[in-house]
């Protein structure tokens, strides 16, 4: 029995399972559809936690528990790819914009269009030109309801 992509759904009678390095190798992915896969896959699991949370809690509260973690997630999220790239100290503004610019890069889809731009020696602007929150969630006809920041 096979799923709609051809897949195997149960072993047939006498087929050896597959090893996962057999696997692996049979149905492997390139590092850009990895990459691709898993920042859909955490972007889906956004949306359907705030949707849940909605339902649940309703709209006030599930906002601000959602915007209590994107705050956690940011500093965690910073200091990660900060360890793992040996980024090194923020030592001035320059600094700051270029490990805001790698982080962009890493975390936002390529639909995510914004702009930053230094003011001054402490202050960086970043202004988004096309969010891919506010995209989906107009389509889903829900723009009512939902608090941009």
């Amino acid at each position: 029995m096979r799923d709609w992509q051809g897949y195997p759904l149960a072993l047939e009678r006498g087929q050896k399972a597959m090893s996962t390095k057999q696997f692996r190798k049979q149905f492997s992915l390139t590092p850009e559809q990895r990459e691709k896969i898993l920042r859909d896959i955490w972007i889906l699991h956004d949306a359907r936690w705030f949707l849940k949370s909605i339902g649940e809690f309703g709209f006030d509260t599930a906002t601000r528990l959602n915007l209590k973690v994107i705050k956690s997630m940011g500093k965690t999220e910073i200091k990660r790819l900060m360890a793992e790239t040996n980024y090194g100290e923020i030592e001035n503004i320059e600094d700051f914009k270029a490990i805001m610019e790698i982080a962009a890069a890493l975390y936002f889809p390529e639909e995510h269009k914004y702009e930053s731009k230094i003011l001054d020696k402490d202050s960086l602007l970043g202004h988004v030109l096309e969010c891919y929150v506010h995209k989906n969630v107009s389509r889903a006809g829900a723009t009512a309801i939902h608090q941009f920041i």
